[in-house]
């Protein structure tokens, strides 16, 4: 696995001198937030005059996805008294297509819709249950012969669509357990409502359930200060409580690192700096920003093909050695491999672990493909256990079960490339499902545990395979009926379909979801262009992972 630089500007001043640093986190970056230009807004008309209560109600909806200046718009359809109560921040909810409207009193309508997904205070994002449905009691008063609302709940509602167009995700970073490296989690803001002071308050709240090893480096009880954030020729400044000041030289270090990472992936931030009182911290390390890509594969897939493992070039397969010869004495059936050090390979009669020597896992077929991590462990599925995941790490194993019925199978898994999350495919008599949990490692690398299953939202029958498209998506092959699809699962978002592929058996991610590569039963490679899928012109006989 490698790295590749996308910005770096180190500004060291430690006694005096400057120097590259030579430790520290490896920053794990998710995908760049898009614009966060706000030359074209959505500006919806406020109350008219003479308006009955289901107009202002409906007007009142509409406003929510205009969050520019703190709602002003949504507000003007409130009392003065419950502008000032109203919290439209608490909650985000994503409705179906059909709303049903019933007068319950002379001043007082409800609403009845489907409820598609919630989105937290802190931009979690979190997929309803198909069927979900939820009632919104509204109370309306006469001011100056006009109806106003005077009560509402603490939410903004709105349609998939208008959620698309109103909110985007942004790439949030926490830290692993040893703070060796960053986690990304997707969260969704509002691109019209001030999100770099969002994301910041979230840096600084922490991360969700969904990552119960991960953690902020700012100490709790802290906050924001200063709202909105300066922004200055690029340059944030991030006002935050005065306790950050009792924190170490180290823990404030990793607090701006944090920061940094999460908030230049707007494209108005440069640079970030902390402040207390609007006084810059004296912070020694990282004065502007340190950003590193993601972790980053070879952009060509690696296969067997023509009794030779190795990467595609042109028509050509570029063989690596000495690793790939010690793999194909096995006559695998699958490949993990990490790129230089390690491969998991599983064959028809075991699971090994393939690096300078070779070490036998197990001596039986594993019900996945086994994966590698980056720690040398070994992941795996045994046939007497199809819905446990067994970790293999220096000859010392471990068997972790899910929240997923005992009768579901496990079909297919991967650790992501940093090592901090595993994603897990079931199939079961309900259904397929897929799941992202979070990792827990000791300082040798071991898992000690996997906690916080997070399922994401996919389609089909039935899940073939699965493999990280990049540090916060999944791919995922699902059939239905005689229809293969490949979706892309957002890891705290929305899952998108890329279109259909014939009878693939597996999938390998490369840099991003424009690299996923498709291995069908015929032995042809596909690769996505222009909307579809098309023939790499290259056969193969197995498609191996890369991380």
């Amino acid at each position: 696995m490698r790295t590749k630089a996308l910005a770096l500007f180190l500004l060291l001043a430690l006694s005096g001198c400057s120097a590259l640093p030579t430790s520290g986190p490896v920053l794990v970056a998710g995908p760049q937030n898009v614009t966060d230009d706000d030359s074209v807004q959505y500006l919806p008309a406020g109350p008219a005059e003479g308006a009955t209560q289901r107009e202002i109600l409906d007007g009142f909806l509409a406003a929510g996805a205009a969050a520019q200046e703190n709602y002003r718009i949504s507000r003007s359809f409130l009392t003065d008294q419950f502008a000032n109560e109203w919290d439209p921040t608490s909650e985000t909810l994503v409705r179906g297509t059909s709303i049903d409207y019933v007068s319950t009193s002379a001043e007082s309508l409800s609403v009845t819709t489907p409820i598609l997904a919630r989105i937290a205070r802190g931009g979690v994002y979190t997929d309803e249950k198909l069927g979900a449905t939820q009632r919104f009691d509204f109370e309306f008063t006469e001011v100056g012969g006009e109806w106003r609302i005077s009560g509402a709940p603490d939410a903004v509602l709105m349609g998939r669509s208008t959620f698309e167009s109103a909110f985007q995700p942004y790439s949030v970073f926490f830290y692993n357990s040893d703070r060796s490296k960053l986690i990304p989690e997707i969260r969704y803001f509002p691109r019209q409502g001030d999100p770099a002071t969002r994301v910041a308050r979230a840096v600084i709240a922490g991360p969700s359930i969904y990552l119960p090893h991960a953690s902020t480096a700012f100490p709790a009880g802290s906050a924001l200060v200063a709202s909105p954030i300066d922004v200055v020729d690029g340059r944030a400044l991030v006002d935050v409580t005065g306790d950050v000041l009792e924190a170490s030289a180290d823990d404030q270090r990793a607090m701006l690192v944090e920061m940094t990472a999460s908030l230049t992936a707007l494209p108005s931030i440069t640079s970030v700096d902390l402040t207390v009182d609007r006084t810059l911290l004296p912070i020694s390390i990282f004065g502007s920003s340190a950003m590193l890509d993601e972790p980053i594969v070879n952009d060509n897939p690696a296969i067997v093909s023509g009794g030779v493992f190795g990467f595609v070039s042109g028509s050509q397969v570029d063989p690596v050695a000495p690793l790939g010869n010690r793999i194909l004495e096995l006559a695998p059936l699958s490949i993990s491999f990490d790129g230089s050090v390690f491969a998991a390979v599983g064959t028809a009669s075991g699971v090994y672990r393939v690096g300078a020597q070779t070490a036998l896992v197990a001596n039986q077929r594993s019900v996945t493909e086994p994966q590698i991590d980056d720690a040398g462990g070994v992941w795996w599925v045994r046939q007497s256990s199809p819905s446990a995941i067994t970790v293999w790490n220096s000859g010392n194993s471990q068997t972790i079960s899910g929240p997923w019925n005992s009768t579901a199978q496990i079909v297919a898994l991967e650790v992501s490339r940093e090592g901090s999350r595993v994603a897990i495919a079931l199939n079961s008599s309900s259904g397929p499902a897929l799941y992202v949990a979070s990792v827990d490692r000791d300082a040798a690398g071991a898992v000690r545990a996997i906690a916080g299953f997070h399922e994401l939202p996919i389609g089909g029958n039935s899940v073939i395979d699965i493999a990280w498209a990049d540090s916060v998506s999944v791919a995922v092959i699902t059939e239905n009926i005689a229809l293969s699809y490949v979706e892309l699962a957002s890891v705290g978002g929305i899952t998108e379909v890329l279109g259909t592929v014939d009878a693939p058996i597996a999938i390998s991610g490369g840099n991003g979801s424009s690299q996923l590569v498709v291995l069908s039963s015929s032995g042809q490679l596909f690769v996505p262009r222009s909307g579809g899928w098309q023939t790499l012109g290259v056969t193969a006989e197995l498609l191996a992972t890369q991380r």
